[in-house]
């Protein structure tokens, strides 16, 4: 399964689902980012079922379901891939809460 490439980044939250960013996947490194924040990390592939692990920086201070206190948000998406659309979930390392529903749509290769 190939995930390199260029993907948008969605989750659902209150109102819905809503745009979080753009998300470079190459050789098991990501980096990305928004208008508020920036995303370094790396991701593991298991046959369709990938894990994702990121350092989310923010920028300003985010709308977000998560509570934020500093700038950093380390985060991990576990989900699976089915073409080239990623369906999964998102929590937060550093504190119990709830998982996040996560969408990830590749919209081009890297070449």
């Amino acid at each position: 399964m190939q995930i390199d490439g260029i993907s948008t980044a969605e989750y659902f939250g209150l109102s819905g689902w809503k745009e979080a960013g753009v998300l470079f996947f190459q050789n098991s490194r990501v980096t990305g980012g928004g208008s508020d924040s920036y995303v370094v990390g790396t991701y593991e592939l298991t046959d369709n079922a990938c894990k994702i692990t990121l350092e989310v920086t923010l920028l300003k201070s985010p709308e977000t379901v998560f509570t934020v206190e500093g700038n950093k948000l380390p985060i991990v998406i576990e989900g699976e891939r089915a073409g080239d659309t990623f369906s999964g979930s998102a929590h937060r390392l550093d504190k119990a809460a709830f998982d996040l529903p996560i969408k990830l749509t590749k919209q081009a290769d890297l070449e």
